[in-house]
């Protein structure tokens, strides 16, 4: 008996997902500052996930300041990092369990799961995702800056667009999910940016000790995810050919050209003002 899932089905359920996604993330986003108040209560310092005064102050009836909106963005990001990282993580030990012999990093075995939960499973993570990409997509477009955030917007369409690619033959699923797991790399990067912008004494020790951490974690996983991306991009590419088509590897390949360039510089950025300690306008990053 078949237990390989429906495509028809799951091209359905992606288009729920994403249709519920959309709704619940624009809701999360009017309502971002109480996650943050909610965070404080787990333990996270004030400083840094509730605004400071002078942040909290309204422009216009209706529109914020732009220091507002940014922290604001920031800390919807940070919400995306606490909700996808640990599901890919779930999901993969999920895969370990059912398979412990399966090679994710040889697309011949295989590029999605078979059994009908994991498939669901990623599906409906992945949804997660990309309605969390269109909402913040959007907010960058508008009230954020609209086309001076051109990398965030051409990263923001990335992952939808690799997402429609992967869904069509329902394949190299194993690849969109571990593409969730590079959000780890922002678990510091968004505390970072929040104190910045938050007016944190910048010679307060716990900070300088942030902005290493944050450094070394961020460089060493965006190497390690990027260069595995790179790599599986190429060495793959006669069987994600098969898979996805010429045109399909071709984009791929593009994509992960534009962002492996983006994080370079934006690594040197960070490194400049972080590690040498020079006057850095960064204020909002390159994370998910």
């Amino acid at each position: 008996m078949d237990n390989s899932p429906n495509i028809k089905n799951l091209h359905n359920t992606f288009a729920i997902g994403v249709a519920f996604s959309v709704v619940l993330w624009w809701f999360i986003n009017r309502h971002v500052l109480s996650i943050g108040r909610l965070l404080t209560k787990f333990g996270l310092p004030k400083s840094l996930f509730e605004p400071h005064q002078d942040l909290s102050h309204i422009i216009e009836p209706g529109f914020k300041s732009s220091s507002l909106w940014k922290y604001e963005n920031i800390l919807f990001s940070y919400t995306h990092v606490l909700v996808s990282g640990p599901l890919a993580v779930i999901f993969f030990i999920l895969v370990y369990v059912e398979n412990k012999n399966l090679d994710i990093l040889d697309a011949t075995q295989g590029t999605a799961p078979s059994s009908t939960f994991l498939a669901y499973f990623a599906l409906l993570t992945i949804a997660n995702s990309v309605g969390y990409f269109i909402v913040d997509f959007l907010q960058l477009l508008f009230p954020g800056g609209g086309l001076t955030q051109w990398p965030h917007l051409i990263h923001h369409l990335i992952f939808p667009g690799v997402t429609a690619l992967c869904l069509k033959n329902f394949v190299l699923i194993y690849l969109l999910m571990l593409v969730l797991l590079v959000e780890w790399s922002n678990i510091f990067l968004h505390p970072r940016n929040l104190a910045k912008i938050n007016k944190v004494d910048q010679s307060a020790k716990w900070h300088r000790q942030l902005k290493l951490i944050n450094f070394y974690t961020y460089v060493s996983l965006r190497i390690l995810t990027h260069g595995f991306f790179t790599w599986y991009i190429f060495t793959n590419r006669v069987t994600l050919t098969d898979l996805i088509g010429l045109p399909g590897w071709l984009f791929l390949a593009v994509a992960m050209s534009f962002l492996n360039f983006i994080i370079i510089v934006f690594i040197s950025r960070l490194w400049k003002s972080d590690v040498c300690g020079r006057q850095s306008d960064m204020e909002n990053d390159m994370g998910g």
